[in-house]
């Protein structure tokens, strides 16, 4: 196994880390926790949609690193292009929705978003240079 393909699993395991620390801190944001009692979070109402869509994004990178490590060269050489790509869009999105919403942001989930594009970055880094 060549070693570009653990670099791209261990990345991938990284946004995970950091995912699932975004979403523990985040229960400790005074009125949280309400805010799912109540099934709204910043502005967005709580549905089957919402939370199936969370769930999508919060998988996504266990099941990268998992394909980074055993599907073909080609395909996980693009697969991880656009996955990032996709991913970073939505970081992008969600900013736009918070700016647009008045939604203020604590410094971790800032800290956080950052270290994770740095992570895209790194992991659309590696895919593209591997030939």
């Amino acid at each position: 196994m060549d070693n570009i393909r653990i670099i791209l699993a261990a990345l991938w395991v990284a946004v995970g880390f950091c995912l699932v620390t975004g979403a523990i801190l985040g229960l400790f944001k005074p009125g949280y926790i309400q805010g799912l009692i109540d099934g709204e979070i910043d502005g967005i109402k709580i549905t089957q949609n919402v939370l199936t869509g969370n769930a999508f994004i919060m998988m996504m990178p266990a099941f990268m690193a998992i394909l980074s490590l055993t599907l073909g060269h080609p395909a996980v050489r693009w697969l991880n292009l656009i996955i990032c790509g996709v991913l970073m869009l939505l970081i992008l999105m969600t900013y736009a929705y918070y700016l647009t919403q008045g939604v203020h942001t604590w410094v971790y989930y800032n800290v956080l978003k950052i270290y994770e594009v740095t992570l895209y970055f790194l992991i659309i880094k590696y895919s593209w240079g591997w030939l």
